[in-house]
């Protein structure tokens, strides 16, 4: 009887492993996970406070202002109520000489 029950035990173990790997090609390789047209406005405030801080950041390195403009108005309303958005510190460019 313990032969039969470790060959069952061996039966199932086999069957979980297959139908996990079998499950993780089809969702990684075969029928991915697909998002497009995601804009900035539909991130969760923690991404957007984020969002702005790579834009201040970029704003830093390179002094365009009208890009960083453009791309904080894709925040949309968000924009103006981001909780953080007072603690992003924007220095003043360093430039090489």
């Amino acid at each position: 009887m313990g032969t039969k029950r470790r060959q069952t035990f061996g039966v199932a173990l086999l069957g979980l492993l297959l139908g996990a790997a079998l499950g993780l090609l089809a969702g990684w390789v075969a029928w991915p996970a697909r998002y497009d047209s995601v804009t900035p406005d539909l991130l969760a405030a923690d991404y957007q406070t984020e969002y702005a801080s790579l834009i201040a950041a970029d704003y830093a390195r390179t002094t365009n202002l009208d890009l960083a403009r453009n791309r904080l108005a894709r925040l949309g309303p968000a924009a103006i109520t981001l909780p953080d958005l007072s603690l992003i510190h924007i220095s003043e460019p360093t430039r090489p000489y």
